[in-house]
């Protein structure tokens, strides 16, 4: 069986992943179009097939098996994100969904399962711009949140599919169990330049409950941003907390998606438009 090599670059990160024919290559190719590479060098993975099973393998060996590719998939985006953020050089890098519009971007914080994915999703077909479904990426000069335009994981199967028409995904059998992968560029509207944060979300979803929103401190902020920042001290801790400062904070307790963008959307304009007449005031 012929073997392809697909190199990707992320945040200064290489990976060189061998696969097993064309069919993982194009995938991989789709998926990660935005961190394609030309570089010569790079971790070395590999993913090749195994009887009944798929194999990822890394330097130091077998990383997972499994029947079901797609989970092969997900596996291999955990290994070269958590990587490429293990040094994030000049970045602050925020568990949260970022999303753009009108010059600036919200931060929606939030850890695994808070419904971070699914919101990204209705603020896209809301008109809004993805920039990352699950890493804000602020620099530490600039305080502006960089693009990280990675795949997305759906886990529920029938909202995949309401992509499935706007790229080519792979033809080996779907299993629905989670780890459905969906390349940014078959969301919609994807952002392509840094942009200043404007607000700044903690969300969490409660279909049982009622809609909740109040306003959180900077103080608050840097409290519950501390969870989801790995190593928060020194210089980070400055960035965080200047960029706490800086934004609109709100806490949201939605029960639809509906609900949820409804929210951040009032969240953002509302700063917004408070950021606009503090700059008139000073003029």
């Amino acid at each position: 069986m012929s073997t392809e090599t697909v190199v990707l670059d992320l945040l200064g990160s290489g990976f060189a992943i061998e696969t097993d024919g064309t069919e993982w290559s194009d995938f991989l190719r789709q998926i990660w179009a935005p961190f394609l590479s030309d570089r010569d060098d790079g971790l070395p993975l590999r993913l090749r097939r195994a009887p009944d099973t798929w194999v990822l393998e890394t330097a130091e060996g077998e990383t997972a098996r499994d029947s079901n590719p797609w989970f092969i998939a997900d596996q291999l985006r955990h290994v070269m994100v958590d990587e490429a953020l293990s040094n994030p050089g000049s970045f602050l890098d925020l568990h949260s969904a970022v999303l753009a519009r009108d010059e600036g971007c919200v931060l929606v914080v939030g850890g695994s399962r808070s419904g971070k994915t699914t919101l990204s999703l209705a603020l896209v077909e809301s008109g809004w711009r993805l920039m990352s479904d699950d890493v804000a990426l602020i620099h530490m000069n600039t305080g502006r949140v960089h693009p990280f335009p990675k795949p997305l994981a759906i886990r529920d199967e029938v909202l995949w599919a309401r992509y499935s028409d706007r790229w080519s995904p792979p033809q080996w059998p779907r299993v629905p169990r989670g780890g459905l992968l969906l390349p940014a560029a078959a969301v919609g509207a994807v952002a392509t330049a840094p942009e200043v944060p404007v607000s700044m979300v903690f969300a969490s979803f409660d279909d049982q409950g009622e809609p909740k929103q109040r306003s959180v401190s900077a103080a608050e902020a840097v409290a519950l941003c501390g969870q989801y920042v790995r190593n928060v001290t020194g210089d980070r801790l400055n960035v965080l907390t200047r960029t706490c400062a800086a934004v609109g904070r709100r806490e949201v307790t939605y029960r639809s998606s509906a609900e949820g963008v409804a929210a951040i959307e009032d969240a953002f304009h509302a700063h917004h438009e408070k950021m606009g007449s503090s700059e008139a005031l000073g003029g």
